[in-house]
């Protein structure tokens, strides 16, 4: 959890995101059969900024989950009813906060419908072998679950910079000779809690490589800083499997690799 105490919120104004709002997604990486296994996570980037009344709410790039509830046909190259099958959970606001997500432009009567996911079955293209899923990039349409409340900046507050017409001085206001102004507010930052990771692969004993620094072999947990990581799991004889994901502040993420032989 991030604590920060300090003058941008005493100049940020809420904004109302409305219930159904377009999110548009794009994968982070490869979802097919053979990567992800029920209950793993996926990724996605924001694709495009989302504004209400101007004011960015949910910017581009910022960080989309969902999570896979079913996995059909892994390991069988020809299965006619291989899919992946997932559903959205949330993304990250201009604030931080998470807005839940779903399929649908307006909500369903059920939870667990049908409507709220999302089966994949077709092959990535340009692949060698027959890969059920999405490749890296693919576009999807999501929608905010709820109403949300966005802190941004508000326009009216934004300080002039030192150069420009108003002043100086932040805010366009010079201080009397003699006199030093507000005081800032003081910062306070607790640094983020860490993540528990475990990484396993199939099959098992292969080197995990965390931002290009070996951490062990596979099955392993381990304690990950948040932010994005580039992840590498390698075994002689078999393809180095590579992915980047994003850990979450005190989340409890997995990682399961199947690997392909050379």
């Amino acid at each position: 959890m991030v604590l920060i105490l300090g003058t941008s919120l005493l100049h940020a104004a809420q904004v109302r995101v409305p219930e159904g709002t377009l999110v548009r997604l794009k994968v982070h990486a490869d979802i097919t059969t053979e990567n992800v296994v029920k209950g793993d996570r996926v990724e996605f980037d924001v694709a495009e900024n989302v504004a209400v009344n101007d004011r960015v709410v949910i910017p581009k790039g910022a960080v989309g989950r969902g999570v896979v509830v079913d996995v059909k046909g892994a390991g069988k190259k020809r299965a006619k009813d291989a899919a992946v099958i997932f559903r959205f959970v949330a993304v990250r606001a201009a604030d931080n906060q998470e807005i839940p997500l779903r399929v649908m432009p307006t909500k369903s009567r059920k939870a667990d419908s049908s409507e709220n996911k999302i089966a994949i079955n077709v092959p990535i293209p340009g692949s060698r072998e027959r890969m059920i899923g999405a490749e890296k990039g693919k576009d999807f349409a999501a929608y905010t679950e709820t109403d949300a409340l966005v802190n941004v900046p508000d326009r009216a507050e934004t300080p002039t910079a030192a150069g420009t017409p108003g002043g100086g001085q932040a805010g366009g206001t010079v201080p009397p000779s003699g006199s030093e102004g507000p005081a800032a507010a003081p910062e306070l930052v607790l640094p983020p809690e860490e993540a528990y990771v475990d990484f396993r692969s199939n099959p098992p004993g292969a080197e995990l490589l965390i931002d290009r620094t070996s951490r062990g072999t596979t099955p392993l947990r381990l304690q990950v800083p948040p932010g994005r990581h580039e992840i590498q799991i390698r075994l002689a004889g078999y393809r180095t499997w590579t992915r980047s994901m994003v850990v979450d502040p005190g989340s409890k993420p997995s990682v399961r690799a199947t690997l392909e032989k050379e």
